[in-house]
């Protein structure tokens, strides 16, 4: 890891405040707050957020529930960013995203709508109170605040190998978490026209992102 922590604020409507990974530039004041789970289009259940094309057992989010809501979505399965298209598609205006408990902890990814993704110690809470009558949450602007580092993120090798504990691995680490990277945009020939012609606002073009893919360049200069 690095020494740069990008960090935006949860606040809840009972006075609960959580911090978590974020890029997220925007303010979104107190709005209706709505667990996932509970926002579900037909049988089954919405807890994971999927845009489309969810599996047996997982349900889409219903416009009619999520409008104008911040929505709580669990990691996993389907991509981080997946879920904040999924609450943007169905009209929400903002999204926590909370870990479980054998997830490696949060990112701060590019996201279709303001996002937190916070650990999974707050998931509990969070959801809780999102399961309440009248429930409300606000989200910060991220900030860059520093943190200790080096430490070797949680999905990287870190100790002697389990086949023969004579071997370290890994043989070198250089910092590949929340690496902010350029970053090409997949456009089809009519969303580059309508970039061209100002009626497409551009894709951002960096987002964070972590891996071998982020440290081996730090290695490489």
């Amino acid at each position: 890891t690095h020494d740069r922590n990008f960090l935006a604020n949860v606040l809840l409507g009972n006075g609960g405040s959580y911090s978590g990974a974020s890029t997220n530039t925007a303010t979104v004041t107190a709005k209706p707050l709505i667990r996932a789970e509970d926002a579900a289009l037909g049988a089954g259940n919405a807890s994971l957020c999927y845009s489309a094309g969810a599996p047996a057992g997982q349900a889409l989010l219903d416009p009619a529930k999520v409008a104008g809501k911040i929505v709580v979505c669990t990691r996993g399965e389907n991509a981080r960013v997946d879920k904040s298209l999924a609450v943007l598609n169905a009209g929400g205006v903002g999204m926590i995203l909370v870990d479980g408990p054998a997830d490696t902890g949060p990112v701060g990814d590019i996201h279709s709508v303001p996002t937190v993704h916070l650990p999974s110690v707050n998931a509990a809470p969070v959801k809780a109170y999102a399961a309440t009558a009248g429930a409300t949450a606000s989200i910060s602007p991220f900030a860059n605040v520093s943190k200790p580092a080096p430490v070797m993120a949680g999905f990287s090798s870190r100790g002697p190998n389990m086949g023969d504990f004579n071997i370290m691995k890994p043989d070198l680490t250089a910092p590949g978490v929340d690496v902010i990277a350029g970053v090409s945009a997949q456009l089809t020939e009519a969303q580059r026209l309508d970039v061209i012609n100002g009626s497409l606002t551009p894709p951002e073009a960096w987002a964070s992102y972590q891996g071998t893919s982020m440290s081996s360049p730090h290695v490489a200069g």
